[in-house]
């Protein structure tokens, strides 16, 4: 199973993110659209090596992960990373997926 990452802070939360170094981080990309692009480049990477290889593909972006109305809530404080509660939201999803994968018969249990 290939899954997807999360994307970054739709509601630019990077930007406004009361986290000390994100003014680095920022300096570091280069621009704030740097992230967003490395995201969208890897996720249709892996779309791809998993319809290539016909491999189960967990669509974090694609799910409720995006639906929540307070997305930042989900996030660390650096606004890249998912923190305890978007964990528990991509279990979620990984858990919705693979009961449709046992129904299918894709794999075992």
């Amino acid at each position: 199973m290939l899954l997807t990452l999360p994307d970054p802070t739709p509601c630019g939360i990077l930007i406004s993110s009361p986290a000390a170094g994100w003014i680095n981080i920022l300096q570091w990309l280069g621009d704030v659209e740097h992230i967003y692009r490395w995201h969208e480049r890897y996720n249709n990477a892996v779309v791809q090596v998993a319809r290539e290889s016909d491999v189960p593909l967990a669509d974090v972006p694609g799910t409720r992960f995006l639906s929540y109305t307070h997305y930042g809530d989900l996030l660390c404080a650096d606004g890249i990373h998912p923190n305890a509660k978007g964990h528990g939201v991509i279990e979620e999803v990984l858990e919705h997926l693979g009961v449709s994968l046992r129904r299918r018969g894709i794999i075992a249990g």
